[in-house]
């Protein structure tokens, strides 16, 4: 069927290892599938999914995960299995950049199911089931960047390059 084909030819497209190839039209048919999201930023720290803030901040702290808690499994699968299941799907030039763009959205999902967590915090295991909302409710510009301020500044020369000598 037409999705079948999609993701074939995403798999395809991901064994070439570059960032910039990929099956743009398709990416709704790549795992994981659903219109919502939970409105936290996952990273990859040290090959754990760690949330780095909020998408969202009110219904970020909604979900009841904090920065710093290391979801271990996502509605009822570990995380490890989620990406090795997902990871043929992404067209990625490494293993930091799959990983990232993993992240960004391992919590995609259906809107009326709700997602259930089983995280890490401060050593202590903690379930959790959290509301994943609409793309629009999330700011997503605070994925990518962590200073704050706009994204791309121009640096000034204090010194003319000519002055640095070996």
């Amino acid at each position: 069927d037409r999705d079948s084909y999609q993701l074939a030819m995403m798999a395809l497209i991901a064994r070439v290892n570059d960032t910039h190839a990929n099956l743009w039209s398709s990416l709704a048919v790549r795992p994981p599938v659903g219109p919502c999201q939970l409105p936290v930023n996952v990273r990859f720290v040290e090959n754990q999914a760690v949330v780095a803030g909020y998408s969202n901040p009110d219904l970020g702290k909604a979900t009841g995960l904090l920065p710093g808690d290391v979801i271990q499994a996502l509605d009822g699968v570990e995380v490890t299995a989620l990406v090795k299941g997902w990871s043929p799907y992404y067209a990625d030039s490494n293993e930091a950049a799959r990983l990232r763009d993993i992240g960004r959205s391992m919590t995609r999902g259906d809107c009326a199911r709700p997602a259930t967590l089983h995280v890490r915090r401060a050593g202590d295991a903690l379930d959790l089931s959290a509301t994943r909302v609409m793309p629009g409710e999330l700011d997503t510009k605070t994925y990518d960047h962590d200073r704050p301020g706009e994204t791309f500044r121009r640096f000034r020369r204090t010194s003319p390059i000519s002055s640095f000598r070996r």
